[in-house]
């Protein structure tokens, strides 16, 4: 390893307990809780250690190895070893991405490759306290630089072969050391596309652990998350991409997980192909690297602690909404339930049970996607009725867009829609990212509008069919996974055990803030294909409390007695959702399968206190149950039934089981619980 002892290169700079030195040989990066030590070897910086604080483990390669890259990544045109590099420039600042993400230390290295006429940005993000650290590469062409993507087509040499491997991506962007003796490797990864898989056997997350010996390499290509685990602790890298189980077509350059001897925990596939590099940065996949011990609960803990700092909510983030398409059937009664006559109903109705914000979808615009004013059949005033109607009710408006790069909405029209019509909340849809230009497109677009409405608006992102993923793009907002819907498509149709299901598999890796919990009208649900009118509508509201409930549904359809029922659930979301936002949701119970015991609880660390959900589903036959409570085990817990009143204390058994009872199923229990003890 050699250094270059540059005084533009050192730096010494602190934010809290995050600090950033480097000495113009060896870089070190701590947010105080995750160190990594990298040094600068003429080709890149190559991570020696990672380091869990305070001084709880090392990980680090066993020999020496033998990685002739020279660096943690290999640049998109080369296939295993880098050429000489030099620093041209290191800046570190503080930043919070334009009001992005949380305050960080951000140190960036612009690194020039004369001979293959490439640079590249090598970034390193450090959040004080937090349970790891982000690492993402910028690129660019410099001048002199040539790909010829076709090559294959015409020659039959090495160098035509050696274009079309690397057309392929799948090149390294990120390593960590680590030994794999005696070591467990878990995999997960979440599937999209969920508007086909909604029925009992069809789950959302995909999970894999094997402590088999690494003969040669191991290798992952469908998750997103890939843990080491040696002793009581863990290494895991999560790639910040729209990487899915299920749709590697659409998952532009995501890559694979590879496990090696000689190398550590690697994560191929930068994002950007060769024949996508220009003279402007184009940035590539992001990685993180989180410490954090062995078990499943602290490994979901230091993921949801690092999404927490990673995609902050905000107060005002936190609310129930309604969107008109849900509840119809045929194309133009969806695009009525859009029109002006209708979203008034939707108001009323809103304010009535407690909804802060109703989303007019699909519709407002006409039956095609050629303009993107409000047309005159639905709107003939515009804007202004819908909008002062919700403002003296006290609701939120939220817009239903395409972004579909053919005749989808432009920039200029979102901020249109923003400034008549006061829109805070934007359902973006029929996004098409299988590149990485459409991917840069769509989310400068997303960040430039998001500033232009001083941060006020948020994205819902639409991800019905294979598109964003869960661990990208949620900066701007949150995922839409799937429609549930009354009728058709028969795909779509709303089951309450499955929602519940995918809710339940999300909290195991995801702040489920950030995901949009479908609720239905029981009574509109086709019963040929669906039993959600055996579970009633409070039941249903329930389910989704501590993710973003919505409504998926025109709201005045519902009767008296169903708006009785749901009004004093959302009357608890609105007393209790800052301290869900001040919370980690965590799963409980059995996975929901139409007949289990389970639920939710959200657990405030700082408070040792927090809320729980339990669900006794409808085939369940027991009338009581134990439940595994989180960070329970040997306590006392103090258990307020939120809509009885009632309080109990129960000291819990060493394995964290509570009992819980519901005498008929199907049932819920909403509590408030604090730590004694």
């Amino acid at each position: 390893m050699t250094g270059i002892h540059s005084e533009k290169c050192r730096v010494y700079m602190k934010l809290g307990a995050a600090s950033v030195i480097s000495d113009g040989s060896e870089l070190r990066v701590s947010s105080g809780r995750c160190e990594r030590v990298w040094t600068w070897t003429g080709r890149g910086f190559f991570t020696t250690a990672v380091r869990h604080l305070p001084g709880r483990s090392e990980w680090v390669l066993d020999s020496d190895g033998d990685d002739s890259a020279g660096a943690d990544w290999v640049l998109p045109v080369c296939e295993e070893q880098n050429p000489t590099a030099e620093i041209v420039d290191v800046i570190c600042r503080r930043s919070n991405d334009e009001g992005f993400t949380s305050e960080h230390l951000a140190f960036e290295a612009e690194i020039a490759y004369p001979s293959v006429h490439l640079a590249i940005r090598f970034t390193v993000w450090a959040y004080p306290q937090a349970p790891g650290l982000r690492t993402q590469f910028f690129i660019r062409s410099l001048k002199g630089f040539e790909w010829n993507a076709g090559l294959d087509r015409d020659e039959r040499t090495e160098d035509a072969h050696r274009v079309r491997r690397l057309n392929q991506g799948m090149i390294r962007v990120d390593r960590v050391p680590c030994s794999f003796e005696s070591s467990r490797r878990l995999y997960a990864g979440y599937f999209d596309g969920l508007q086909f898989r909604n029925d009992t056997f069809t789950e959302v997350l995909k999970e894999h652990a094997t402590a088999q010996k690494i003969h040669g390499l191991e290798t992952c290509d469908w998750a997103g998350i890939a843990s080491v685990e040696r002793g009581s602790d863990a290494l895991t890298l999560v790639k910040e991409s729209h990487k899915i189980v299920n749709s590697k077509g659409s998952n532009h350059d995501a890559g694979i997980f590879r496990c090696r001897h000689e190398t550590g925990l690697e994560n191929l596939g930068w994002g950007v192909l060769p024949g996508e590099i220009g003279p402007e940065w184009t940035p590539g996949w992001a990685s993180w690297c989180l410490v954090h011990g062995a078990t499943q609960e602290e490994r979901e803990t230091a993921i949801k602690t690092w999404d927490l700092i990673r995609y902050p909510v905000r107060e005002s983030d936190v609310f129930v909404e309604s969107n008109t398409w849900g509840s119809s059937t045929g194309f133009l009664e969806h695009r009525d339930a859009a029109g002006a006559e209708n979203v008034l109903k939707e108001l009323e109705a809103a304010a009535d049970v407690g909804i802060d914000l109703v989303q007019i979808d699909d519709g407002w615009q006409g039956n095609d996607y050629s303009r993107w004013t409000p047309c005159m059949e639905r709107y003939p005033e515009g804007w202004a009725p819908v909008r002062a109607r919700a403002a003296e009710l006290g609701i939120d408006l939220g817009l239903w867009v395409s972004v579909s790069p053919r005749d989808g909405i432009d920039l200029d029209a979102l901020k249109r829609t923003y400034d008549e019509g006061g829109f805070v909340w934007y359902k973006m849809d029929f996004a098409r990212l299988g590149n990485r230009k459409a991917i840069e497109d769509l989310m400068a677009k997303a960040r430039a509008f998001l500033l232009y409405t001083g941060h006020r608006a948020r994205i819902n992102w639409d991800d019905t069919g294979p598109r964003y993923g869960y661990f990208f793009a949620r900066e701007y907002g949150a995922i839409y996974p799937a429609n549930r819907k009354t009728v058709v498509p028969k795909t779509t149709i709303y089951r309450p055990h499955t929602v519940l299901r995918d809710l339940w598999h999300f909290s195991r890796y995801i702040n489920l803030l950030k995901i949009l919990g479908p609720v239905q009208n029981v009574l509109r649900v086709d019963p040929r294909l669906s039993n959600a009118r055996l579970y009633g509508d409070a039941y249903c509201v329930a389910i989704a409390l501590f993710s973003m409930p919505t409504f998926f549904q025109q709201v005045h359809l519902y009767g008296r007695e169903a708006r009785d029922d749901i009004r004093p659930l959302l009357e608890f979301h609105h007393e209790y959702r800052e301290d869900i936002r001040q919370g980690i949701t965590y799963p409980v119970g059995d996975q929901p399968d139409g007949g289990s015991w389970t639920g939710f609880q959200n657990h405030r660390e700082a408070d040792d206190a927090g809320l729980l959900l339990v669900f006794r589903e409808l085939a369940n036959e027991q009338e009581s149950a134990s439940l595994v409570l989180r960070f329970a085990a040997g306590r006392r817990i103090v258990l307020t039934n939120l809509l009885s009143g009632d309080t109990h204390q129960e000291v819990v058994d060493k394995s964290g089981r509570a009992t819980f009872r519901i005498t008929a199923p199907p049932g819920f229990l909403v509590y408030e619980y604090r730590y004694e003890g």
